[in-house]
């Protein structure tokens, strides 16, 4: 019994990390690229042409571009990487990004690069500041997520009649302390259930 719920364990686990979605991601990557394992240091993301103060319904260009060195793998699909944009308010507009889940991801297409552009649009309310979270992740083509990694981006831009206090910096490949957490309790998990199989 416990070698089998040890076997549900470990099936549990591993199906979180080895999905392949190279037609974008939804919601369920709105913290991170966890399906291609820890946000990892040797990744980094390079983001440019998000102004730091905006207009009312004025278009900025974007760029986004995931930095890291990966080795390919042996069975290369040619896919390079992925990304997850969320913005609090406004409206982007690329042919290399699809809308899915609230956010902004990449297509089947734009799975095959490492950078992508954008336009974003400002909302009418130019009294606001826009909060921008983006994700990325540079993949060795094999399908799983050995060899691959990801870093996490954060910016704002604040509107040209915003009267309240900023203050917010932005934050470049940061691992944030719920993916401590949540790597710690799998890793207790797995740790408990396999002391009772070794006991037995």
């Amino acid at each position: 019994m416990r070698i089998l719920l040890l076997s549900v364990l470990i099936l549990a686990l591993a199906s979180t990390n080895t999905t392949s979605l190279p037609n974008g991601i939804g919601s369920t990557s709105d913290g991170g690229c966890y399906c291609h394992g820890a946000s990892s240091q040797a990744a980094t993301i390079t983001v440019e042409g998000i102004p730091s103060n905006f207009s009312s319904l004025q278009t900025y260009n974007i760029s986004i571009q995931i930095n890291a060195s990966v080795e390919r793998a042996s069975e290369d699909s040619g896919r390079l990487g992925g990304v997850r944009v969320l913005i609090s308010a406004g409206t982007i507009f690329s042919e290399e990004l699809q809308y899915l889940e609230n956010g902004w991801t990449h297509n089947q297409t734009s799975n095959m690069q490492r950078v992508w552009n954008l336009s974003w649009q400002a909302p009418q309310d130019d009294d606001q500041i826009v909060d921008f979270t983006i994700h990325a992740n540079a993949v060795n083509g094999g399908g799983g997520s050995n060899g691959d990694y990801w870093a996490s981006s954060y910016a704002d831009s604040v509107g040209i009649n915003y009267t309240g206090e900023t203050g917010k910096e932005n934050i470049n490949s940061v691992i944030e302390f719920k993916h401590l957490v949540v790597a710690f309790i799998g890793g207790a998990i797995f740790a408990g259930a396999m002391y009772f199989v070794v006991k037995d």
